[in-house]
């Protein structure tokens, strides 16, 4: 059952017109779709380079993202965070053949998440004797780090080519949501329901059957390959409800069109007129005396309906009818 509000004004005689209120507009539904479609998403334009440096001297890598909103930064060596490593560049001092390894930057907006390529660090040891060639770590040859460059222009990053869109469903129907993206490798996708992934949507459509009034919320999807990963914009999901009925109800009146005074005992009733044609309004109820605010008109067909309210003065005149109100029937 739905609740619209209509506010009926009094009658000041023939022709006078009552208004509806404007807080149970049917457009409710339009600001319920509406989604930061504003905010870009982040976009690395120019990734962290793999290093070769000596042991004991300093190792900068360096990121240049985009994206709408404030972006935030965060570093890692491998698969584990570098605490306190949140701005676009990561400065390593005095590094050590510890320090080897593969880093890259995952950077984040409100919209979503992307993942820099990942940039290999080699440290030539210090000699230990005079004239001795200096050295990397025992598994990071030079070599190696051509090889890893190859490899990381070889594999292409994830790039979301369409993004799920906002669906407005009837409730017991299917939502489908779907993503396109593309990027090397094998591409693995999680869907998410706000913050929360969604058990077992690992497909680049996510579809929801059945779909019941707890079903609303923003849906987006996680791409994963090799590289990294990217997240999608949210979509949003609305529902309209099942309905055989609608409940109106409105205000007592208490000033006249004109801006007079209505007192109650000039308030005879109520006139509500509704139907499918919103040129031709077939249907009437009749409300007797001012204290009835409300009615209940069931056993409604499926459709669009039209609604409106007219006041009638204790002399039987009866007031003009007010804006319609439209309401979808399901």
């Amino acid at each position: 059952m739905l609740s619209l509000l209509l506010s009926a004004c009094g009658s000041g005689g023939e022709g006078s017109e009552p208004t509806t209120s404007s807080s149970a507009s049917s457009n409710v539904n339009d600001d319920t779709e509406e989604v930061p479609e504003a905010i870009t998403a982040v976009v690395i334009s120019s990734q962290p380079i793999t290093l070769t440096v000596n042991e004991g001297s300093e190792a900068v890598f360096t990121v240049v993202a985009t994206g709408g909103g404030e972006l935030s930064y965060q570093w890692r060596k491998g698969e584990d965070n570098i605490s306190g490593a949140n701005s676009a560049s990561l400065t390593l001092s005095n590094v050590e053949l510890s320090s080897v390894g593969e880093y890259s930057v995952v950077v984040t907006n409100s919209v979503g998440a992307v993942s820099s390529l990942l940039a290999l660090l080699s440290v030539d040891a210090l000699s230990g004797g005079e004239g001795s060639e200096p050295t990397t770590s025992s598994s990071e040859s030079s070599n190696a780090n051509d090889d890893t460059v190859e490899a990381n222009e070889a594999i292409a990053a994830v790039v979301i080519s369409s993004q799920p869109i906002t669906l407005t469903v009837n409730e017991g129907s299917d939502a489908v949501f779907t993503v396109v993206a593309t990027g090397g490798g094998e591409l693995s996708y999680q869907w998410r329901k706000g913050e929360d992934s969604i058990s077992g949507a690992n497909s680049a459509s996510l579809t929801l059957s059945n779909v019941e009034l707890s079903s609303v919320d923003e849906y987006s999807v996680v791409v994963t390959n090799s590289v990294g990963a990217v997240s999608s914009l949210s979509a949003l999901l609305s529902v309209n409800p099942l309905l055989t009925s609608v409940e109106l109800n409105w205000d007592i009146p208490v000033s006249r069109e004109d801006g007079s005074e209505l007192e109650l005992y000039e308030i005879n009733g109520y006139i509500v007129k509704y139907g499918t044609n919103s040129d031709s309004l077939d249907s009437l109820v009749n409300i007797e005396g001012y204290s009835d605010t409300s009615v209940l008109i069931e056993e409604l067909s499926p459709g669009t309906y039209y609604f409106a309210i007219a006041t009638i003065d204790s002399d039987g005149v009866q007031g003009a009818y007010s804006t319609q109100l439209e309401q979808i029937v399901l």
